[in-house]
């Protein structure tokens, strides 16, 4: 197993990124795209010792000078989709050089949970992104992040896709397609139980103004920006923004939680597929029997009167032009919604999000899950 990672000035946790990944069984490759700082003497500590080379990007690839001075995201993606294609390994991992990932089972590590994966037939792994804010401006570069930065947050909307492990495939591997946030390949088919990935891009007050400030928005490349990729420090302004969190509004990180919860969730959307497909089908499988979809339906809602299949294709199709709707436009309001049609797509909503989750579409189900909260939102203002 071989992680991909790719870095610029992450030498205040690079040690311990690539150490971590070394410690649960997964070797390293690192690209570093022209650090300033101390990340290519802090990994050097790792070569034969799991980590298998340091490149120099864009010299040592051929990649366009550009890159030396810009943050050019595709070129980064298609140098990774090609050492996929080259390397010898049964598995890759599209890794950042702020980030460790885990098992989502507490007693397995990372390359176990991935080999327990691949024993079961899957060939692609998901992963749920939990993003660590800091709190203070008392972190110290070179110390393990993950002792100091204990809060977390869901990932954003934008960022919820996060297909970044496959195993090796004869095709080649699509990166840039989806600007790396999940990998294309023929018949991939994705664990329906994510991995977890912990995230933590700003380290206090001070890292936060280099890193974005100095370090990523001036560097990103124009035709990117164009597509609406890097968003992600858009909301900050020099001079006016804090990068330090309340604590109380995050929450602080305890692995068996984090790992009961998603494991809960998906058990949960299994029994709910194998009721409604039968124990003969595919729990993939999109075709359902309607017979059990409209007793199902009937029961969660707590409809006094059966709910026919035409109800349940008709809230169906009410939620796919919702799901259709673009992520940054409001034409669907919840507001305009019948009072007597809500239980029924609630309980609709559930099976689609519970059908997402096998096929590992985790933006679907991020979706379907903030419409809900909003559906409830209406349904008590209502009462």
């Amino acid at each position: 197993m071989i992680a991909l990672i790719a870095a610029h000035n992450e030498g205040d946790v690079i040690y311990h990124v690539i150490g971590d990944l070394i410690y649960n069984g997964v070797k390293v490759y690192l690209i570093d795209n022209h650090s300033t700082d101390n990340t290519i003497e802090q990994a050097r500590s790792w070569l034969g010792r799991g980590l298998l080379h340091i490149e120099r990007f864009p010299e040592d690839s051929g990649y366009p000078e550009r890159n030396q001075r810009e943050y050019v995201w595709r070129d980064i993606l298609r140098r990774k989709e090609e050492l996929a294609a080259h390397l010898r390994a049964d598995w890759f991992i599209h890794a950042d050089a702020d980030e460790f990932r885990e098992s989502p089972w507490l007693d397995m590590g990372l390359a176990d949970g991935m080999h327990y994966v691949d024993s079961l037939g899957f060939n692609a792994i998901q992963f749920e992104l939990l993003n660590f804010r800091p709190v203070d401006d008392d972190f110290i570069p070179g110390t393990d992040i993950r002792t100091h930065l204990t809060y977390y947050e869901p990932g954003e909307l934008f960022n919820t896709t996060q297909i970044k492990a496959w195993k090796q495939t004869p095709h080649p591997v699509q990166l840039a397609q989806h600007g790396g946030h999940m990998v294309v390949f023929p018949g991939r088919r994705v664990c329906p139980v994510p991995f977890i990935v912990r995230h933590y891009p700003i380290r206090g007050e001070t890292h936060g103004r280099r890193k974005v400030f100095a370090e990523r928005k001036p560097r990103f490349a124009p035709e990117e920006r164009a597509l609406q990729w890097h968003v992600q420090y858009d909301e900050f302004i020099e001079g006016q923004t804090s990068f330090l969190h309340d604590p109380d509004l995050l929450t602080c990180y305890d692995a068996a939680v984090v790992r009961a919860d998603i494991l809960s969730g998906v058990i949960r959307d299994l029994l709910l597929m194998e009721n409604l497909h039968g124990a003969s089908a595919a729990l993939t499988d999109t075709t359902l029997d309607g017979g059990a979809v409209c007793s199902w339906v009937t029961h969660i809602s707590r409809e006094l009167n059966p709910v026919h299949l035409a109800t349940a294709v008709q809230a169906n199709e009410f939620l796919d032009r919702m799901l259709q709707t673009p992520v940054n436009r409001q034409d669907i309001s919840v507001a305009d919604i019948p009072a007597d049609r809500i239980p029924t797509l609630l309980a609709m909503a559930r099976i689609k999000k519970a059908q997402a989750t096998l096929h590992g579409n985790a933006l679907k189900v991020k979706r379907l899950e903030t419409f809900c909260h909003a559906l409830r939102g209406a349904a008590t203002s209502l009462q």
